[in-house]
């Protein structure tokens, strides 16, 4: 059973540390540029997960 999970997991954890409010990836080259004047709360802003289905 682990040989199938542990990609699932490696993929979830990437997904959540590229979507932190705090200290995401997304946030972190998004701001420097100019296109967020501050970090977005990507998981739980209902504007930010529009985007996703369901």
């Amino acid at each position: 059973m682990m040989p199938w999970m542990i990609p699932i997991t490696v993929t979830a954890l990437i997904f959540k540390f590229i979507f932190a409010t705090d200290v995401g990836i997304l946030n972190y080259f998004l701001k420097p540029i100019g296109l967020i004047k501050e970090n977005i709360e990507w998981l739980t802003t209902p504007c930010a997960t529009s985007w996703l289905p369901g």
